[in-house]
C-alpha cells in the first residue's frame, strides 16, 4: 500500500473559536450574577426565618418537657442576637452579655453573624417570649420581622399558643401577608 495516504481532517478548535466561546460564556455569567446575588440574599432571610421558627418551637418544647418557664429574648440591635433562659427569677436575658442566657446552667445564645446584613424587629413586649410549663406563651398576636439587604422581609406572626405563622410579600416560600 505504498503511495496511499490517509488525509486527516482538521480536528480541534481554532484560537478564534475558543476566544469567542469564552466571551459568550462571560457575557452569560455577567447577566446571571445579579440574579444569583438576589437569590442568595433572599435565601439568607428564608433560612434565618426557618431557624428562628425552629428556636421558638424548641423553647416551647423545652418548657413543656422540663415543666419550667423558658424565655426566648431578642436583642434587636445592629449585630442582633437571641438567647434562652429557664431561670424563673429573671424575665429575659441579654444575649450580648456572656453567661446571662442559661438553660440548665448551659449558655444558650445565638449570634446571627452567619446572616449578616439581616435586621430584626419585634412587636413583643420587652422583646421576650416566655413559655409556661404548659407551652403557653405570654404574648397575644405579636410578630417578628426579618429583613435582608434587598428589603425582602418575612413576618413571623405568633399567637398565645406559641404557634408561628410566617408570611412574606417578597418571598415565594410563604403565603402573602395580609
Amino acid at each position: 500500500m505504498k503511495g496511499t495516504q490517509v488525509k486527516r481532517g482538521n480536528s480541534g478548535f481554532t484560537l478564534m473559536e475558543l476566544l469567542i466561546s469564552i466571551a459568550i460564556i462571560g457575557i452569560f455569567a455577567t447577566m446571571a450574577l445579579p440574579a444569583m446575588n438576589s437569590l442568595y440574599t433572599s435565601n439568607k432571610v428564608y433560612g434565618l426565618s426557618e431557624r428562628v421558627q425552629a428556636e421558638i418551637a424548641w423553647a416551647r418544647t423545652q418548657a413543656i418537657l422540663t415543666s419550667e418557664p423558658v424565655t426566648l429574648s431578642f436583642n434587636p440591635v445592629a449585630q442582633w442576637c437571641y438567647g434562652f433562659e429557664n431561670i424563673s427569677a429573671q424575665v429575659g436575658c441579654d444575649c450580648s452579655n456572656p453567661n446571662d442566657c442559661l438553660v440548665d446552667g448551659t449558655e444558650k445564645i445565638n449570634n446571627v453573624l452567619a446572616f449578616d446584613g439581616t435586621t430584626l424587629a419585634t412587636t413583643l413586649a420587652a422583646n421576650n417570649i416566655t413559655f409556661d410549663s404548659r407551652g403557653i406563651a405570654n404574648i397575644n398576636n405579636s410578630s417578628i420581622t426579618l429583613t435582608d439587604t434587598n428589603n425582602n422581609s418575612v413576618v413571623l406572626n405568633l399567637n398565645a399558643l406559641g404557634r408561628v405563622s410566617p408570611c412574606s410579600n417578597a418571598l415565594p416560600h410563604y403565603d402573602a401577608c395580609p
